[in-house]
């Protein structure tokens, strides 16, 4: 169901605070209302804002539950107790609201799950405040696909499945996510971690302070955590292999200009030539030199495959191939 804007903020105050951050004409909010006995589902639509969650100011609505949310579009970025949060297509979520919650959304479209503490076992002294796991995850993949199906049949009316689907995603959550396990050790959950890191790196690539430490000050978490995730010297190589990528990018879309290595070398963090060109060969297998030579259309050979683009291809295969079930 469409909502203005001002409907809107009625509907999602129990819920949290709103700030629009599109112009008011732009703004979209499409949320179906979908519940059974004391879980409530959603399906929900809604343009660029940004949420605040204080239990604290909120008395309309039993604070005592967690959300189960899975995106389709878009993302949210945000922070729980401390903790950095990352919902995107392929991360299944859950986060505790009674907890104090802030967060940006950017496009997103979803579906979730209310759930009250009670009928999971959900204790707040002992679980955590917020769950990431990857959809690559067999325990990922087994919820998401269970709300999906939970969310559809609700939709669909007075579905005799539903019980069964309730009490099958209800059991994942109790057994799977909130039996014995060690957290800060969890395989799934450093695979969402690991995600959360890899996108805040691609968006402060161009930051000349772009380090573990700052990593670990931003995103709430420990050193340990993060050479866990990554292993010892881990982000530093991937940090190192994201810029040259990015340094790839910039020659392969030069016009073989006078100067071009020396500014895309100095553009993403690579003070020392000699170091940034045995770097670039070592990665790519040609020189950055190369590269330039082979992004002019003047010097490149018309019909020959350039040996740049060969390697290029040759990588994209061999990526192919491993990354192939």
């Amino acid at each position: 169901m469409l909502y203005d804007l001002d409907t809107y903020h009625d509907l999602a105050r129990p819920f949290f605070g709103v700030k629009l951050l599109t112009p008011r004409e732009d703004f979209l909010g499409d949320v179906s209302i979908l519940t059974h006995g004391t879980l409530t589902g959603f399906q929900v639509k809604f343009s660029n804002q940004r949420q605040d969650r204080n239990p604290a100011r909120i008395t309309e609505f039993d604070t005592e539950y967690v959300l189960l949310e899975i995106y389709t579009r878009g993302s949210s970025y945000g922070i729980v107790e401390g903790q950095r949060t990352l919902v995107t297509p392929g991360i299944v979520h859950m986060m505790d609201w009674s907890r104090h919650y802030m967060g940006v959304t950017t496009d997103a479209e979803g579906i979730g799950l209310h759930i009250p503490h009670a009928d999971i076992g959900y204790d707040p002294s002992r679980h955590p405040a917020y769950v990431a796991l990857s959809t690559d995850s067999s325990l990922g993949c087994l919820l998401a696909i269970s709300l999906e199906l939970l969310i559809k049949e609700l939709q669909s009316g007075a579905s005799t499945e539903v019980p069964t689907l309730t009490s099958s995603t209800l059991g994942l959550i109790r057994s799977g996510l909130l039996g014995e396990r060690d957290w800060h050790r969890d395989p799934a959950q450093d695979r969402s971690r690991r995600a959360l890191v890899e996108s805040y790196v691609r968006r402060n690539l161009d930051s000349s302070d772009l380090g573990s430490e700052r990593i670990c000050r931003d995103l709430g978490m420990s050193r340990a955590t993060l050479y866990r995730v990554f292993g010892s010297g881990g982000i530093e190589q991937f940090i190192r292999g994201e810029r040259l990528e990015q340094c790839l990018s910039d020659l392969l879309c030069s016009s073989g200009e006078r100067g071009a290595v020396r500014r895309a070398a100095e553009r993403w963090g690579f003070d020392d030539a000699a170091n940034f060109r045995r770097s670039f060969r070592a990665r790519f297998g040609f020189s950055p030199s190369d590269c330039l030579r082979g992004a002019s259309p003047a010097k490149a050979p018309r019909r020959d495959v350039h040996p740049i683009h060969r390697s290029l291809r040759e990588r994209r295969l061999s990526k192919d191939v491993n990354d192939a079930p």
